[in-house]
């Protein structure tokens, strides 16, 4: 669980990996560096709690530059929080991606340990 900042887009740090075959994501950091050249696919998805109805965001960033978002409507209660997909190329020594999220609700918003990210590659340079 990660507390962000109201309308503040943040980046999410996933503490948690199931699997990373070639160390490509640092948990230290949220950023997923492959060392290999070649188009990933990415999917990320953020569930919020909070105690008011406003909208939710989740975005893909490649070096820091926004490449796709995603948004839900206004909801109370966000339990299933929105969802992003993206095929990114990856030049596999400097390029890295991150997940970013916003939420406009107010009182204490928790991105929850149910939001995922991964990245695999699905094709080399």
């Amino acid at each position: 669980t990660q507390t962000i900042t109201a309308n503040v887009n943040t980046k999410i740090i996933f503490g948690t990996e199931y699997f990373d075959t070639n160390s490509n994501y640092d948990t230290a950091t949220g950023r997923f560096t492959p060392t290999v050249a070649g188009y990933y696919q990415f999917n990320a998805q953020a569930y919020f709690s909070a105690n008011s109805a406003s909208y939710a965001t989740i975005e893909l960033l490649k070096n820091g530059t926004k490449l796709a978002g995603s948004a839900t409507g206004t909801q109370t209660y966000v339990a299933a929080g929105p969802s992003i997909s993206s095929v990114i190329y990856l030049n596999g020594s400097t390029d890295y991606v991150e997940a970013y999220a916003a939420s406009g609700m107010s009182g204490t918003i928790n991105v929850t340990s149910s939001s995922t990210f991964s990245g695999a590659m699905i094709r080399s340079a």
